[in-house]
């Protein structure tokens, strides 16, 4: 099993980098949210998060995963991101939600189906392969900000950097 935490900010809105710490207490990485131009930023900020844009990048600064969610007229029912990861290649995540406190997301990797579920007062994020089997359990310590997050993955069929956008992700639109 593979442990690693982040501090998620106050703001959601923040754009800066948000270390990736392992269990030696080793930075292997980091995360942040982006908005591709300005006019998306004053955008964002009238209409409440319309638009994540989230990426990684490994310890030595270079990118990893790049998600950018698409324009706001064909997400309008359901939000849908176009994931580059430079280890899996490319994958389309999508919210699969119908009551904001049973949140679902579900992608797919090389034909591998995975889901991503948090039931409402529970601490606990699972991501799921297609058979039930949860390969990764994400928690937080405390409900109010500043949150540091713990990433426990149990089967490593996905990397953190890939996690750890999608989770990022997952916890900006809740």
């Amino acid at each position: 099993m593979e442990i690693y935490t982040f501090k998620k900010p106050i703001l959601k809105k923040s754009t800066k980098n948000i270390d990736i710490i392992d269990s030696e207490d080793q930075i292997i990485g980091s995360i942040q949210r982006y908005f591709r131009n300005k006019f998306e930023y004053i955008v964002d900020q009238i209409f409440d998060e319309l638009s994540i844009h989230v990426r990684v990048f490994d310890k030595n600064g270079d990118l990893k995963v790049n998600a950018q969610e698409g324009p706001f007229i064909k997400n309008f029912l359901k939000s849908k991101w176009d994931v580059n990861d430079k280890e899996y290649g490319e994958f389309q995540l999508v919210d699969h939600t119908k009551i904001k406190t049973n949140a679902r997301l579900a992608y797919t990797i090389h034909n591998h189906h995975y889901k991503v579920e948090k039931d409402i007062y529970n601490k606990v994020t699972r991501i799921k392969d297609s058979s039930g089997k949860t390969i990764c359990e994400i928690t937080y310590d405390k409900p109010i900000p500043p949150k540091t997050i713990t990433i426990k993955i149990l089967s490593p069929v996905t990397d953190i950097y890939t996690i750890a956008c999608i989770y990022y992700l997952f916890s900006l639109r809740d």
